[in-house]
């Protein structure tokens, strides 16, 4: 009986640490704030797949934190952004904050080092008719000092911007189509529907050589070999190979010349390597390892990352202040990648 219970204490402790949160009040960072009468009210969507926490922190303990709100993440920054950021009542246009990822994160192995992911688009309109104004797929890598602490306060700042950003009028100048509020909060769904490779899983085997061939399914090269080691006896390199008409190996596909490639799995080309990329939530994966030139120390802001549309993404990387292994999204939009986590 008496181990029975402590079984049981153990158990409770266990669960209780595991679920340690700290609730996150958004605080103004701005010392001057100019607001645009025009904008009545600011409706939040949150269309995130887990909307139990938006991350978490290490405290000086290394116990991990869930990060979380008072009421719903969507009613906090609702409450934040209708409080401080509404000059009058009576405007008459609505701005759509539609949040689809946020999570904080401090490294549990290095704790200097935490990082802010922030997916979300902006419109804005009234009676139904809504404007994009502009989208954030940005990552922020924070370092030195409390990590904590500044992480909280630079998401608190981030947000801020973006609410003052989504209220100039000159985005409206854009020549953009308008959108109800359910095409608003499901576009990236109804531009994915156009893409065949979000659409099914059965895939063609194939090499792509650019993004389009690999949204498109329209694979250059369909008849290939893939060597793994050198062949002794025939001299033959490894690497991704032709098949001539023969049944024999012709041309050897370089590393850095094609985009990706399915064999039973989705490979992206990235420096000379393929790692496996993979299809979670709707959207496709890779991990990489990147080896920074920034110092340790800089706060990293990284939004989209271009990757050029022939050849492979290589060249796509940049602008993140640690080493380690990233997290990565394949932008729907053109090909690039958008770091995501830092892992290790």
């Amino acid at each position: 009986m008496r181990i029975l219970v402590i079984c049981l204490l153990f158990c409770f402790l266990s669960v209780a640490h595991a679920q340690e949160t700290l609730v996150h009040d958004f605080v103004v960072g701005h010392d001057v704030i100019t607001l645009n009468d025009k904008i009545a009210y600011f409706r939040v969507v949150d269309k995130r797949y887990n909307t139990a926490s938006f991350g978490y922190i290490t405290d000086y303990s290394t116990r991990k934190k869930q990060l979380i709100t008072a009421t719903s993440l969507q009613e906090a920054i609702s409450k934040f952004a209708n409080v401080h950021f509404i000059n009058a009542a009576n405007g008459t246009d609505t701005i759509l904050f539609i949040v689809r990822n946020i999570y904080v994160e401090q490294q549990p192995t290095n704790m200097q080092v935490g990082t802010i992911y922030i997916n979300a688009d902006f419109f804005r309109g009234n009676n139904n008719q809504y404007r994009l104004l502009y989208s954030v797929d940005s990552f922020y890598e924070v370092t030195k000092g409390n990590v904590a602490k500044r992480l909280l306060l630079r998401l608190d700042e981030l947000i801020g911007n973006y609410l003052l950003k989504s209220e100039q009028d000159s985005l409206l100048l854009q020549p953009v189509p308008t959108h109800s509020i359910d095409e608003a909060i499901n576009q990236p769904d109804i531009e994915k529907s156009k893409l065949p490779v979000y659409q099914t899983q059965q895939y063609k085997r194939g090499v792509y050589m650019n993004a389009q061939e690999f949204f498109m399914q329209t694979p250059s090269v369909t008849d290939f070999k893939i060597v793994d080691a050198e062949e002794i006896y025939t001299g033959t390199k490894p690497g991704i190979y032709k098949v001539n008409k023969n049944g024999k190996l012709g041309e050897r596909i370089k590393a850095d010349a094609y985009y990706a490639l399915f064999d039973g799995k989705w490979y992206l080309s990235y420096k000379k390597d393929a790692p496996e990329m993979r299809l979670i939530n709707g959207d496709f994966y890779v991990n990489v390892d990147i080896e920074t030139k920034y110092p340790v120390g800089a706060t990293i802001a990284t939004g989209i990352l271009l990757g050029p549309i022939a050849g492979g993404i290589f060249a796509a990387v940049g602008g993140l202040a640690t080493n380690g292994r990233y997290h990565m999204k394949l932008d729907y939009k053109t090909g690039g990648l958008i770091p995501v986590r830092l892992l290790q």
